[in-house]
């Protein structure tokens, strides 16, 4: 016997779309259709103009009208661009039907009630589904042990809800030896290529032989639509897909043996996503064959279940992208590592095609903060996206490439053979929080949460005063303008700022491999400008402020046109100091273990600060002077000074400072630290005279004077030695002062009494 439906369980047209009871347009107005309670539950389709194809679940009627679930033109499902699934709209004069359900065609024979929810098509009998004909049922097991199935209509088990979840699934198997549904050489009941529309919403879906009922062929560009969401394949469940309203969301597929599944897209499919292997032979197929690029998000499986290959491309179209996003690049790798091939061409190609491996990236910020600046970079530096934090805190959802692999031969191509270009840098600035940074190797999606933390180290509150600033004579000023140009430019990154530092050598994000800057300060120059990783500031003395006051610069320290700087100066690593004038050094400078102050102009000033074990002072250039004067200095064991000025340098030094270590590349090198004795109110043309010793007969004379004038002085290197002093002028008495010398300058006032024996002839 044979089942053959051929007409719908009701028909009739459409007179018009109204307004049902949940205030959208979801009453259809008919005639010729005698609707009734009984219909509720049932499926409204239509099998004529726009919409035709397409049928909605009835949840009320009246005499000449049902309603319906969800508008027509209207889906609940999403494709992974955000639109519906496509919906047309029903037009006047339409033809409508009712759909079956199985109770409605059990004939005892070959579609047996076996239970209450079983029902069995047995084997060898034909079951024809007519192109005008709907079946839908909810809640049931359907067995199928026959290939002799002719679906030209519309089959539909399980619902979606109006949010397009699915809901009332039922489960299905398949125990046929032969193709079921159709194949694209016919079936065993009709050749032609008529197969109509199938949907399964959720439940599940066994398999049992080695042919699978899903074998769906028809001629592209028809509208039917097979649509399958939230299903549990086992066993061999590939199937031909096409048309513009259909879509696989969410399969699950173990035991998936068939050589031409899971999905074998034809051409027009709505959207392929979602899918789940966790055992079988391969788990992506022929997507060449859709003659178009395509994305299928969500691909997941079981990396030790696969037995054969990742994906076979075997269709000759070339000029596409398959791009594949949502998916974990370790699984591919875990399989490839198994011994699995990846991507296998089968067929011979007269150009390329690209497969492509994406991963989306979600960023919010912790605290709801908008307008954070998000850019992003690949591994060769390339900004792929610059864009700012919404009202919530939010950027969009965004996916980007690991890499991808160009198909052009007949031949088997994995990971080793992709161009990847990830991770990816990313960072999110603005002016009053601290820059976050984190990198994406998009080999997985990524969700994270960036902290949107207060900028402690800014002084002044507002970004446009600071852009506005035309001097930045402070260290206040110019740690906040550097934070406000890296906020608008992708290529100044910011600085350490803390702790009354503002230090060029070190940053607080990890765009990059961060080199420092060099800084130029320039008296006529304007606030700020950078180029090639040098910052030039305008200032004619750079000055501490309230917050900062000290400055940690790096590579070079360039004053221009009479610049100068009065803020204290520590030097991590090597900085030259460079001028033409003198006196630019004037507050603490600082050498710290690997740092070195290269000077190109010594000046007679003293330099002030502390030289660590490790640092060095390297003379470049001694054109205004010979001396470096560091008797305000402290110096440290393994302290160093190097001349490679060509010339003969002079290093001053008290007697209690250690002596650095002399390092005479070019030109000689001498310490000199002997302190100064200073006589002040000497009658002038007095002779003055100093002795170290305090018995006159053994006492030696280290300096003095014959004729002096109201002061004088000498130095020497005799601290800590007893002594005295004789100090001879006509007229005044001769003295004579005991002394101590002292390791410091020492300033001895004289008054000298007047002789009155004395007598000039």
């Amino acid at each position: 016997m044979a089942i053959t439906t051929t007409a719908p369980y009701k028909s009739g047209t459409l007179s018009s779309i109204g307004t049902g009871a949940n205030g959208l347009n979801t009453r259809l107005n008919t005639s010729g259709v005698s609707w009734a309670a009984g219909d509720v539950g049932r499926h409204v389709y239509f099998y004529s103009g726009n919409a035709q194809w397409e049928s909605r679940e009835i949840i009320a009627q009246g005499t000449n009208y049902c309603d319906i679930l969800f508008p027509f033109g209207e889906y609940p499902v999403l494709k992974p661009d955000g639109t519906e699934v496509p919906s047309d709209i029903p037009t006047t004069g339409n033809n409508l039907g009712v759909s079956y359900q199985l109770d409605d065609l059990d004939d005892g024979s070959t579609l047996i009630k076996e239970s209450v929810n079983f029902y069995r098509h047995t084997t060898s009998n034909a079951w024809t589904i007519g192109q005008n004909v709907m079946i839908q049922d909810i809640n049931k097991t359907l067995e199928f042990n026959s290939e002799w199935t002719d679906l030209d209509g519309i089959m539909q088990f399980g619902n979606l809800d109006s949010d397009g979840f699915v809901i009332d699934s039922c489960c299905l198997m398949d125990n046929s030896t032969g193709f079921g549904g159709f194949s694209q050489t016919g079936n065993n009941v009709s050749t032609a290529d008529d197969f109509g529309s199938f949907r399964l919403f959720g439940g599940a879906f066994l398999i049992t032989g080695t042919t699978q009922f899903l074998r769906m062929y028809r001629n592209s560009g028809s509208s039917e639509a097979i649509q399958v969401q939230a299903v549990n394949f086992n066993g061999a469940a590939g199937g031909r897909v096409d048309g513009t309203k259909s879509y696989f969301l969410n399969p699950i597929y173990s035991n998936l043996n068939s050589s031409i599944g899971p999905i074998n897209p034809k051409s027009n499919v709505a959207m392929i996503k979602g899918i789940r292997v966790n055992s079988g032979a391969q788990v992506v197929y022929h997507f060449w064959s859709l003659s178009q690029s395509t994305t299928v998000p969500g691909v997941r499986f079981n990396p030790n279940g696969i037995t054969d290959r990742f994906a076979r491309l075997s269709s000759n179209g070339t000029g596409y992208t398959l791009t594949l996003e949502d998916i974990l690049v370790n699984d591919i790798q875990t399989l490839q590592d198994n011994g699995i091939t990846i991507f296998d061409q089968q067929t011979a190609l007269s150009g390329s095609n690209t497969v492509k491996i994406t991963n989306p990236l979600t960023v919010t910020t912790q605290n709801n903060a908008s307008g954070m600046r998000l850019r992003i970079k690949n591994t060769n530096g390339v900004e792929v996206f610059d864009g700012n934090s919404d009202g919530n805190g939010d950027w969009a959802k965004t996916s980007y490439e690991w890499g991808r692999v160009t198909i052009s031969a007949l031949t088997t191509y994995d990971l080793d053979d992709a161009v990847i270009v990830a991770p990816y840098v990313c960072n999110t600035r603005k002016y009053d929080k601290i820059t976050q940074s984190f990198s994406f190797d998009a080999r997985a999606p990524l969700s994270t949460v960036i902290s949107d933390v207060d900028d402690s180290s800014i002084t002044e509150t507002t970004k446009a005063t600071v852009l506005a600033y035309g001097t930045l004579e402070t260290l206040d000023k110019f740690r906040d303008r550097h934070k406000a140009e890296h906020v608008d430019n992708d290529d100044i990154e910011d600085i350490s700022a803390g702790g009354g530092a503002v230090d060029l050598t070190t940053s607080t994000n990890t765009e990059t491999s961060y080199t420092g800057y060099a800084l130029i300060i320039d008296s006529i120059a304007g606030a700020w400008s950078h180029s090639s990783g040098t910052i030039t500031i305008g200032a004619s003395t750079l000055t501490s402020g309230s917050n900062y006051t000290n400055l940690i610069p790096f590579s070079t320290l360039t004053f221009a046109n009479g610049a100068t700087a009065s803020c204290n100066v520590i030097l991590n690593n090597t900085v030259v100091a460079t001028t033409a004038n003198q006196g630019v050094l004037t507050g603490n400078v600082n050498i710290n273990n690997g740092g070195r102050l290269d000077l190109v102009d010594l000046t007679t000033n003293q330099l002030i600060g502390t030289g660590a074990s490790g640092g060095r002072i390297k003379i470049n250039g001694a054109s205004t002077s010979t001396i470096v004067d560091l008797r305000a200095y402290t110096i440290n064991s393994g302290f160093e000074i190097q001349n490679n000025s060509g010339i003969a340098v002079t290093v001053r030094l008290l007697p209690t400072q250690a002596i650095p270590t002399l390092v005479e590349t070019s030109g000689t090198l001498t310490v000199d630290n002997s302190v100064s004795l200073i006589f002040t109110g000497l009658q002038p043309n007095s002779e003055v005279r100093a002795y170290v010793g305090t018995n006159p007969a053994t006492a030696i004379e280290i300096g003095g004077v014959e004729n002096s004038g109201t002061s004088f002085n000498f130095e020497h290197t005799e601290f800590g030695n007893d002594g005295f002093i004789v100090i001879h002028s006509l007229a005044y008495i001769t003295q004579r002062i005991n002394i101590t010398y002292a390791n410091e300058n020492q300033s001895i006032p004289i008054q000298q009494q007047l002789d009155r024996q004395f007598e000039n002839p």
